[in-house]
Order: structure tokens, then sequence, then C-alpha cells
């Protein structure tokens, strides 16, 4: 089974959240509403309710749409999978429908808080605008040109497959309202339930592989004692001038 995204597209993906995504938010403009927040203490944590919320939603989501294109997305677009090119051309639609999700959720990302308006001030940030724009274009690109470094189907996509990508992408805004709409107190709940098993298994794996790793270090220290001290060669003196006073007085 091939996975779902390759190391090249993987790393376009990462390129577009972590480096134009991070300089596209972080040229953003505080506005004067953000004077009526109150303030946060120091030890409250750096993300919030509303983040974890959001980050969840978004990736269920995320992960929904790209496990259907993948395991039932040849029978939903009549794609016959045996045959080699058609696989490839499921593929490029994953991986660029992928991408529109994250092009998407930049938008959605602009806000903090549960207020739906996410494109709010956006018009006073050209250069926000101008990175969109540049990640779309070489999006565009990348489809059309990529070819085999980025594992793409010579000639790129039809205009229904581009359809597709750019719907189930933009489906991510309307997503991120219905999210927000969802209590805040609420998640906290089920994350309270849910996560509670979840860290006490993650914390036996943690002590588990500390035990086994531990083992090994100690046999390494067993094995180099056991060279340091069995190793070394007795070293017996004898006393030349001793011997020989003992022989002049015989």
């Amino acid at each position: 089974m091939q996975p779902v995204l390759r190391a090249v597209q993987l790393l376009w993906v990462n390129l577009i959240m972590d480096t134009f995504a991070a300089l596209a938010l972080a040229t953003d403009p505080p506005t004067d509403k953000i004077l009526d927040r109150p303030p946060q203490g120091r030890d409250k944590p750096l993300i919030t309710t509303t983040m974890w919320k959001q980050i969840t939603g978004q990736n269920i989501y995320k992960l929904t749409v790209i496990f259907v294109l993948y395991f039932a997305g040849g029978d939903i677009l009549s794609y016959d999978l045996s045959n080699p090119d058609k696989q490839l051309e499921l593929h490029t639609l994953i991986f660029n429908v992928f991408v529109w999700m994250q092009i998407f959720n930049i938008f959605n990302n602009r806000r903090l808080d549960n207020k739906i308006n996410v494109l709010e001030g956006i018009l006073s940030n050209w250069f926000f605008i101008g990175i969109v724009v540049m990640i779309i274009g070489l999006q565009i690109l990348i489809v059309f040109v990529g070819g085999r470094p980025f594992g793409i189907r010579p000639g790129g996509l039809d205009g229904v497959q581009w359809a597709i990508s750019v719907v189930l992408g933009s489906i991510c805004i309307p997503w991120a309202m219905c999210i927000k709409y969802f209590p805040d107190a609420w998640f906290a709940k089920i994350v309270a339930v849910v996560g509670v098993p979840f860290v006490y298994v993650y914390g036996v794996c943690c002590k588990g592989a500390s035990k086994v790793g531990g083992l090994f270090k100690k046999s390494k220290k067993g094995e180099k004692g056991d060279v340091e001290t069995g190793g070394a060669p007795e070293i017996v003196v004898v006393d030349n001038d001793a011997n020989s006073v003992a022989n002049e007085r015989k």
C-alpha cells in the first residue's frame, strides 16, 4: 500500500504550514478590539481551549476527507485503480485537495476566538494576501509541471478534479464556523473523559520505553567494566638488586 502523500509532497505541505502561513499570520496587524480582551495570567496555557477545539475539529474533517478519497475514491469517482495511471491520478487529486484545505484553513487561523468573521481587516494586510496568492500560484504550477519529483500525474488535473479540490478545501471555513458554535465547556468535558485513558497509556508507554532503554545502558556499562577490569595483565616487579646481594652473601 502506497503512502497518502510522498516525501516531496510532505515537504511542500510543511513549507506552506510552517513557513508561508507563519509569515502571513505574523504580519497580520492587531485591531482595536484586542483591547477588549481580558488580561491573561502567566499561569494560563499558551494554547487555549478554543484553539484546541479548532485544531481537533479541523483535523477530524481533513482526516475524514483524505481517508475517504484514499480508500473509496476509486469507487466514488469511477476510477479503475488497477491502471497505474488512474492510481497516480487519484494520488494527485488527494495531494491537491489536502493543500487546498491548508490554504483555506489559513483564513480560519486569523481568529483565535469564537468570532465568525475570519476576513475582518484582511484588506489592511497586503502581505498576507500576497503570500496566499503566491501559495496558490505555486500549487497550480506544481500540479501542472511537478511531474515525477512531486509524484504528480503528467498533465495535471482536469476541470472537474480542480473543482473537487477547491470545494472540499473551501468547506474548511464553514466547518470552522460550526466548530465555533460548539461550546468550549462541552469540549473541555469531552477531552477530560477521552484524554484520561490516552494520558494513562502514554505514561505507561513512556515508562516502559525508559526501562527498556535503561536495560540496554546497563548491559553496555557492564561490558565496558569487564573490559576495563579483566583485560589488564598482572605486573610483577622483581628487585634485581636484592637478589644480587643475597647471592654474594652465599
